[in-house]
């Protein structure tokens, strides 16, 4: 299971166990940062395995919230975010590079021009369906031990 949940008996407090060869440590310490807003957060753990986030309410009478679901949506956001992010690092480089090329107006770069219009980019659409596949899988599990 990439995210485990142990609930505090202390009011508005909770903990997960994030399986960072799941999720990114990337998208995990975006998805903290975006809940620090209203948490107050500790990361712990062994950041090539797992790790223990602890939340806690910063407003002990806020509404409670499903902050599990809450935490594993951001996560899934920010991953997929990131992966979003290094594929079109490419496509701007080129963009720039290309943009650079064209206005020093030397005419011996044509061919490198079209050798960067020809850059293969990362599937996204395989990602994702790898990223779906994986949240199928956890489904299942929890469904099972249900």
């Amino acid at each position: 299971m990439s995210i485990q949940t142990k609930k505090s008996n202390k009011k508005n407090k909770i903990e997960f166990t994030v399986n960072t060869e799941v999720y990114p440590l990337e998208a995990i310490y975006q998805t903290a940062y975006v809940f620090t807003k209203n948490h107050y957060i500790k990361i712990d753990g062994n950041p090539n395995k797992k790790l223990k986030i602890k939340l806690k309410e910063k407003n002990p009478n806020n509404e409670k919230t499903d902050l599990e679901g809450e935490f594993s949506n951001e996560i899934l956001n920010q991953t997929i975010r990131n992966i979003v992010h290094l594929q079109n690092a490419k496509s701007k480089e080129s963009i720039i590079l290309k943009a650079l090329i064209s206005a020093s107006g030397n005419k011996e770069y044509d061919d490198l021009i079209e050798d960067l219009n020809n850059i293969n980019e990362v599937d996204i659409d395989a990602e994702i369906a790898e990223i779906e596949k994986e949240l199928e899988k956890e489904k299942k599990v929890k469904k099972s031990k249900k």
